[in-house]
């Protein structure tokens, strides 16, 4: 499965924001997914 873990870090940004579920597409941007943290 690819990029598995950036879509679960975009669906706890969603969740931590108190934003709804919704649809979302997970993109290979590096600059979007912190690896450091």
């Amino acid at each position: 499965v690819r990029n598995l873990e950036r879509a679960f870090f975009k669906m706890w940004n969603l969740h931590c924001s108190g934003l709804p579920p919704r649809h979302f597409k997970v993109t290979e941007v590096d600059g979007e997914f912190p690896y450091d943290r």
